[in-house]
């Protein structure tokens, strides 16, 4: 799997719990300038791994009434599975 991929699969989860509408909203939610996203997608960059706490911490932050009741507990999942991606790339030694 592409890198690129792998950063599109978390910003369409990330957009599919209601939390974000926009590629600009995802790169100021992973705490970067907002045509982030869409230049890392072009050169095929990999998501950082500070992007990525970035992100989670954002998306535990979220006050109740940010998150559609019908989606919590997947928001619960979904931060789950990203502190795993942190972890295991946390833990990849460095080429």
């Amino acid at each position: 799997m592409r890198n690129s991929d792998r950063f599109q699969t978390i910003y369409e989860s990330t957009r599919s719990l209601g939390i974000i509408k926009t590629q600009n909203e995802f790169s100021r939610l992973c705490g970067r300038k907002a045509s982030w996203f869409s230049a890392s997608k072009c050169v095929d960059r990999e998501l950082s791994l500070a992007a990525l706490i970035t992100l989670t911490k954002a998306l535990e932050r979220l006050s109740i009434d940010q998150v559609p009741r019908s989606k919590r507990g997947e928001l619960k999942q979904f931060t789950r599975t990203l502190w795993l991606m942190i972890e295991s790339k946390a833990m990849t030694p460095i080429e």
